[in-house]
């Protein structure tokens, strides 16, 4: 029987939450909840701070 480690849990978290966000992103557009939540799964999980949709900032910062 394998183990499952704690690293390896954390990370299989981390990479469903980023396909969550990233879809819900496409799907329901920018800082939807749903993209939100996976960002504080993330961060709660990694110590990590992210914004899965980046251009947004960039687009505020340009208009």
């Amino acid at each position: 029987m394998t183990c499952v480690k704690p690293y390896q849990l954390i990370g299989l978290i981390v990479m469903i939450s980023l396909i969550i966000g990233y879809n819900s992103v496409l799907a329901l557009g920018n800082d939807n909840p749903i993209e939100e939540a996976a960002e504080n799964v993330i961060k709660e999980e990694t110590g990590i701070s992210l914004e899965l949709t980046p251009d947004q900032n960039l687009n505020k910062l340009v208009h």
